[in-house]
């Protein structure tokens, strides 16, 4: 180890000019510059595994901030009391590398990494936010610390480069116990590793250098299936007494399986609340439902991270004595509840958020799995036990369509949770206009959402009182209001529906000149909003919701005016989905219809141009006018 840490030294060293300037601005190239926030001049990283119960991480980087868009850097890490951080420094220097000024581990920030969702945890944050007046400028920062539990067994990713962030120089390097068994592979990027013999133990250093700059670009695939990294994974670990292993999906699901109640842990009370609960219904899907009633009723979602509670629940017990619990306990107690009934209840481990990460079935490792759900197989059902809102067999969009690990005393099965297309997206909007040319027009709205557009009215209604309500509504509309009137926002308690209704009055619509009056072809649900061109694109795309969205919309003509100009009956289709407008004129009312379907799909750079231009055409046709003459 000591041999390691004098070659990280020496790499330093070997950077310094004859001036002693410390990494001038001036000597990184042109080709690192493009599109860089961020360039990495050197990091060295070393993580030693000890045992499969204890390790150790040490870390260095040098980067430098261009002054493109972000103005400070955070240099920090979390730790909790099995990994506390032993040392945490950094320095800072002007564009010419001048020391400005350095700062000790006491100079830190300290604070609580308590989720918003979450009552208690011990993982805290060590951090430091550094700005400078001139830019460029340049942060050496460093820290070293103890690795254990959770943190250890699932060996983080070596993510080589962020968005926007170039690399001059970075090695990192692992070092264990030639008996130990470490898996590893490169993803986004082709290297290989070093591998040696180090006083008994085996070493493999991995090392990149002169790495351009990647944007982010819009409907893209998640960033771990984009950027370069190196992917960990130790195949056996150990926290505190409970020993587990990560060689494949299997064996880690039925390390997690191991860690989840059966139905013989339940209290006596809730037994019997759960066989007369159940005793009456008419079948398995009815019994699933009044319990999954019964958890929604009673129980809330509180989050509690203790230790290996990261991974492990809460017992059943806790849950019903305090009507609380976090993903994993909830899960457990429907599990558990659901085993009472004798039916079958699996916890599926998954990651939950706005994009779904590739799993790869033949390489196990810290796949970012967030979140756990419940898989009924007798049903093929899903519950999201943390919603005291969704229907039953409903996970909601930041679940859909994403692969999961099911954990069962027989090992982890992968799987993938129902995709929401555009049979299960889909939103309808009728609205009636009645124009008023001395003054106020009204509009009267009726719209049936379903899928991820009614997830939000969902929360609304349940979370806002009546004013609240209407201020957001309001907000969210985006029109010239004066009134809202009548809001109704109706969740349909048994599927993924809601329906809403308003009627507002509208102090102006659309714009005047002279004797003609344009108004907008569709006040609401208009689709405004386009991929940006991106000509020369270098990712692949992904669009993974589909959807339909329906407007039906009437104005009625007041007296005095008549159509002078009205879009005509038109089509768009495409692989990317299908656009259809028919506009029906009368002598004192215009009809206009219109269907845009959006299909999942994704492909090559090239492809995202085809789909960027079809959505650009139907946001030209959404914004096309109407024009009313004055007679």
């Amino acid at each position: 180890m000591r041999y390691l840490l004098c070659l990280s030294v020496v790499v330093a060293a070997c950077c310094l000019p004859a001036s002693g300037q410390f990494f001038p601005a001036s000597a990184i190239a042109d080709s690192l510059l493009t599109d860089a926030y961020y360039v990495i001049r050197e990091e060295a990283q070393v993580m030693e595994i000890k045992s499969p119960a204890e390790g150790t991480h040490r870390f260095r980087q040098v980067v430098t901030l261009t002054g493109k868009e972000k103005t400070t850097f955070t240099a920090g890490t979390s730790y909790d009391t099995e990994s506390p951080l032993l040392d945490i420094s950094a320095r800072v220097y002007d564009k010419n590398g001048a020391l400005i000024r350095a700062y000790k581990k006491a100079d830190f920030n300290d604070v609580s990494a308590v989720s918003s969702f979450s009552l208690y945890e011990d993982n805290r944050v060590k951090y430091l936010e550094i700005a400078h007046s001139e830019y460029p400028f340049t942060v050496e920062w460093t820290y070293e610390q103890k690795v254990k539990g959770i943190q250890l067994a699932l060996m983080p990713d070596w993510l080589i480069q962020d968005f926007f962030t170039s690399v001059e120089h970075a090695h990192f390097t692992l070092v264990f116990p030639k008996e130990a068994a470490v898996r590893h592979r490169v993803a986004n990027l082709a290297i290989v590793p070093e591998e040696a013999s180090v006083e008994g133990r085996q070493q493999y250093t991995w090392r990149v250098s002169g790495l351009k700059a990647i944007r982010e670009e819009a409907y893209a695939p998640h960033p771990k299936d984009v950027l370069p990294q190196v992917q960990l994974a130790l195949s056996n670990f150990q926290i505190g007494p409970y020993k587990g292993s990560m060689d494949s999906w299997e064996t880690f699901g039925r390390f997690i399986a191991g860690l989840y109640q059966g139905p013989a842990a339940a209290p006596l009370a809730l037994t019997e609340e759960i066989r007369a609960l159940t005793a009456t219904a008419a079948d398995r899907k009815e019994q699933i439902h009044r319990i999954y009633r019964y958890v929604q009723e009673r129980m809330r979602y509180v989050s509690v991270q203790l230790g290996i509670g990261g991974w492990q629940p809460f017992p059943s017990a806790y849950v019903y004595d305090n009507h609380f619990g976090d993903c994993k306990a909830l899960s457990n107690f429907v599990k558990v509840a659901l085993g009472i009934a004798g039916i079958q209840a699996i916890p599926a481990i998954i990651s939950n958020g706005d994009q779904s990460r590739a799993i790869d079935p033949a390489f196990a490792h810290d796949p970012g799995f967030n979140h756990v759900v419940i898989y009924v197989p007798e049903e093929d059902y899903w519950l999201e036990c943390t919603s005291n809102l969704y229907p039953p067999n409903y996970l909601g969009s930041s679940n859909a369509g994403r692969t999961v690990l099911l954990a069962t005393e027989k090992g982890g099965e992968l799987k993938t949770t129902p995709a929401l297309g555009p049979e299960d997206n889909w939103q309808e909007w009728t609205q009636a206009v009645m124009l008023n040319p001395e003054g106020n027009s009204t509009v009267q709205v009726r719209a049936q959402l379903a899928g991820e557009p009614h997830e939000t009215y969902r929360l609304a209604a349940h979370l806002l009182p009546g004013k609240e309500l209407d201020k957001w509504m309001q907000d969210e509309l985006k029109l010239p209001l004066l009134g809202l009137d009548s809001l109704q926002i109706e969740p349909n308690r048994d599927l993924p529906q809601a329906t809403l209704r308003f009627n507002a009055q509208l102090s102006r619509l659309g714009s005047r000149s002279g004797p003609r009056w344009f108004l907008p072809l569709f006040p609401l649900n208009a689709v405004s909003e386009v991929p940006a061109k991106q000509e020369d694109r270098k990712q692949p795309f992904s669009n993974p919701l589909g959807f339909v969205s329906t407007n039906r919309i009437t104005y009625q003509i007041p007296a005095g005016y008549r159509p002078e100009s009205l879009p005509k009956t038109d089509s768009l289709q495409s692989r990317f989905g299908s656009y259809h407008l028919e506009v029906r004129p009368g002598n004192a009312e215009i009809q206009i219809l219109r269907r845009l379907e959006r299909s999942p799909s994704g492909g090559s750079p090239e492809d995202y141009h085809a789909f960027a231009a079809f959505m650009r055409e139907v946001a030209k046709k959404d914004q096309a006018k109407i024009v009313l003459l004055k007679e």
